[in-house]
């Protein structure tokens, strides 16, 4: 197992990865900044998504309206960097899609096709991880065309 990076080494892993996808991104009209905070969080902190490393390994928080919606721990450099990057990458897919949607065909397939083409330019396991994610959705919510 390797060792885990503290905070600040993490933040400088994720955003040199993020940095991959922002051409990609311009190239499609849009500019989708990390909004990751990295560092620990409070109940009572701005919302938003924060990672963290501690001795337990690494931290990824959702805080919206004072509610923890996701407190997950990984000792996982990949994990945490796709957790830490998939929410500006499924927005500005999702701006793509708004920008180019197909009447009469479900809006995810552009969405899910952009995010995989965002993620692809970071690494290809990103892209794999968002796959595997996207099949577990449409077992159970296929695409309504």
């Amino acid at each position: 197992m390797s060792e885990i990076f503290d905070t600040k080494t993490l933040e400088n892993h994720v955003l040199s990865l993020y940095t991959r996808a922002v051409p990609v991104m311009n190239e499609d009209g849009i500019s989708m900044p990390l909004n990751t905070f990295f560092r620990k969080n409070t109940l009572n902190d701005i919302q938003g998504e924060f990672c963290f490393a501690d001795e337990d390994g690494y931290h990824y928080r959702v805080l919206e309206r004072d509610i923890l919606y996701n407190d997950d721990i990984t000792k996982s450099l990949s994990k945490i960097t796709y957790w830490a990057i998939k929410g500006a990458i499924s927005d500005a897919a999702a701006i793509y899609e708004a920008k180019n949607r197909i009447l009469g065909q479900d809006f995810r397939r552009i969405m899910f096709s952009k995010e995989l083409q965002y993620l692809n330019a970071i690494g290809k396991e990103y892209a794999e991880m968002a796959e595997l994610e996207y099949d577990n959705i449409l077992k159970v919510n296929p695409f309504r065309d």
